[in-house]
């Protein structure tokens, strides 16, 4: 893992080791390196940094050296260099594992289930939720499950009806809840509040009508409701508290999301109830909900 952080001044730019140089020498190492494009590497708490202070020809041809060489294939990136379109490019073009959050995002359904619930002041048991789902996997179905403790009413519209019946079973029989498997574009959705979309495409996600105060959390990415009446939220991202034993972290990485940071902490291949079991560890919150980075509720 590779952890891509820019430094905006000198101070940002200066390694611990080198704080105690005089300023004139620190001065002289900040302009040498911002000229020649250098990437200056530290260890964070068993963690790999590299600091970039300016974005030109030299600074991509570094940096090019560097992932040919290295065996780093995950990077996490902090938010002003992810958000340049230039660097976002350079970065996708060289297939890389780019962390922005999604993956985490996931699974934290339930979470953000809950959170929307109490903020409405809605009882999950009393109310329907909807999920739009085309190419269930693993962490889907087990998602689904999860969410029939909570819920008595789960609508799942989807183009694929057949995908899902045997988790309607393993859920009828083990909860004896009736999933409501549907491809009922136009109605299904009209009494949820709360819809999850998975990864329905712009052109399936227009044709549904949802309940015109729904709040509507799209997982993959960021789709408008062209829907005429619709007056809800369209959610797209969160952000997290994060547990006290990365504060030495995120003092340092503090232009990094805190959700992506997350992400990279606790990213790895292993079952899902592992994940889940580590979330809970670390007492993760929900402390708010994001419609094209702007506050939905906190």
């Amino acid at each position: 893992m590779l952890y891509l952080d820019f430094a905006k001044n000198r101070e940002d730019f200066i390694l611990e080791k080198e704080e105690k140089l005089p300023n004139f020498i620190k001065n002289i190492l900040y302009h040498f390196r911002k000229f020649t494009g250098q990437v200056v590497f530290y260890e964070l708490d068993g963690k790999r940094v590299a600091l970039i202070s300016k974005l030109n020809k030299k600074t991509f041809k570094n940096l090019d050296k560097i992932f040919k060489i290295d065996v780093t294939k995950n990077v996490c990136v902090c938010d002003y260099l992810i958000e340049n379109e230039n660097f976002s490019d350079f970065l996708k073009s060289r297939n890389l594992k780019i962390f922005d959050g999604k993956w985490l995002f996931k699974y934290l359904i339930c979470d953000i289930s809950e959170f929307i619930c109490k903020k409405l002041e809605m009882i999950p048991e009393n109310n329907e939720i909807s999920l739009l789902i085309d190419d269930p996997d693993l962490l889907t179905f087990d998602t689904i499950k999860n969410l029939s403790q909570k819920f008595k009413n789960i609508n799942i519209i989807t183009t694929k009806i057949g995908k899902f019946r045997k988790i309607e079973e393993e859920i009828t029989s083990e909860t004896g809840l009736i999933l409501n498997i549907t491809n009922n574009f136009k109605r299904a959705c009209l009494k949820s509040k709360i819809v999850f979309n998975f990864d329905f495409d712009e052109k399936n996600f227009s044709k549904i009508i949802f309940m015109p105060s729904a709040f509507i959390v799209n997982l993959d990415r960021f789709l408008p409701v062209k829907q005429s009446n619709f007056v809800g939220k369209n959610i797209d991202f969160y952000s997290i508290n994060l547990p006290i034993k990365y504060k030495k972290v995120y003092d340092r990485l503090n232009k990094f999301n805190s959700s992506v940071l997350y992400e990279s902490f606790i990213y790895k291949r292993t079952s899902n109830q592992n994940i889940w079991n580590e979330i809970e560890k670390d007492n993760i919150e929900i402390l708010l909900l994001e419609s094209e980075k702007k506050r939905v509720f906190c």
